[in-house]
């Protein structure tokens, strides 16, 4: 059951070439699971879950520090 677990939004896209582009990139880069989650015809690049707001972070700062955009939380419904 992920409900209420953590993740981190890498994106959000209208187009879904857009988004599995990002995923394979940061799955290339990163261990962390990176999933594609429909909603409202959008497609948004979720990373996670952690286990804990510090492990989130430490993921938030790796991404930065490689030069992505700064992702924003997400929790699963």
């Amino acid at each position: 059951d992920a409900s209420g677990a953590l993740f981190l939004q890498a994106g959000a896209f209208s187009q879904q070439d857009s988004a599995i582009k990002l995923v394979t990139d940061l799955s290339s880069r990163f261990s962390w699971p990176v999933t594609i989650h429909t909603r409202n015809d959008m497609y948004r690049v979720w990373i996670g879950p952690f286990a804990n707001e510090q492990d989130r972070l430490a993921a938030r700062q790796s991404l930065t520090g490689a030069g992505y955009p700064s992702p924003v939380n997400a929790v699963a419904p």
